[in-house]
């Protein structure tokens, strides 16, 4: 069966001033998924060029 293109992993590359708030927003999911996603322990230590996971 063909796959749905939300199944779709899709990836982000943080630009400067982008915070993990606002990127869950964009993105409509939650700032949760978005560390166990990306490892991200500290969702306040988020750099320019960064590229994480996002659905």
């Amino acid at each position: 069966s063909a796959s749905t293109a939300s199944n779709k992993k899709q990836y982000y590359t943080i630009k400067s001033g982008d915070t993990l708030s606002g990127i869950s927003k964009r993105f409509n999911t939650s700032i949760k998924t978005l560390q166990n996603w990306n490892g991200i322990k500290n969702p306040d230590k988020i750099y320019a060029g960064q590229k994480i996971r996002v659905k």
